[in-house]
């Protein structure tokens, strides 16, 4: 089963990253299997609204 997730913000975070800063968060979701897979993908803009 896939689930998507769409929306602004990390776990309802919008970091602003310096040169050389990093951001790290933790997630889960439940499951019905024993394990399971999450990946993603992220947008970042610029101080300017770039992509």
């Amino acid at each position: 089963r896939m689930q998507a997730v769409d929306g602004d913000g990390v776990i309802g975070q919008t970091p602003t990253l310096g040169p050389g800063e990093r951001f790290s968060y933790t997630s889960g979701a439940p499951l019905s299997a024993p394990s399971g897979v999450m990946s993603g993908t992220y947008d970042l803009i610029d101080d300017e609204g770039d992509e």
